[in-house]
């Protein structure tokens, strides 16, 4: 079911009888999909790096959940978030863990990294825990 459908963005803009055509199911299916859809966090991750001599980096992180207004109640609840901050060298730097009603407001932290090779970047991955339960 591509139709153009590249993100979770483009999937959300749906009409629910559409999506219920495409997978030959009954209403209120595609209703429930958007639900949802609409109901899982949202997260807003900045990431800035300052180099320093010595092949030092300095890496500022900063995550929020702008729809957190629009999160459930049991959501809002029981969901965490998981930040992972790694190298393309595939090197471990920092896991963060926080409960998601502490990201209703921005939310920063710093790690200081020692680069191996200038060629090295920074990745980023961050996730909600225990959505949908």
């Amino acid at each position: 079911m591509s139709r153009g459908i590249t993100n979770i963005n483009s999937f959300k803009k749906l009409n629910p009888g559409d999506i219920e055509s495409f997978l030959n199911r009954n209403p209120p299916f595609g209703t429930q999909v958007i639900n949802s859809l609409n109901s899982f966090p949202e997260l807003e991750i900045s990431v800035e790096v300052a180099n320093h001599p010595n092949k030092k980096c300095v890496i500022d992180v900063s995550i929020n959940v702008p729809n957190f207004t629009k999160l459930s109640s049991l959501c809002k609840k029981e969901t965490w978030v998981s930040v992972l901050v790694s190298s393309s060298a595939g090197r471990f730097i920092r896991f963060a863990r926080t409960h998601i009603s502490k990201l209703s407001n921005k939310q920063n932290f710093s790690v200081v990294y020692h680069v191996s090779d200038l060629d090295e970047s920074i990745i980023v991955h961050a996730g909600s825990d225990n959505h949908g339960k």
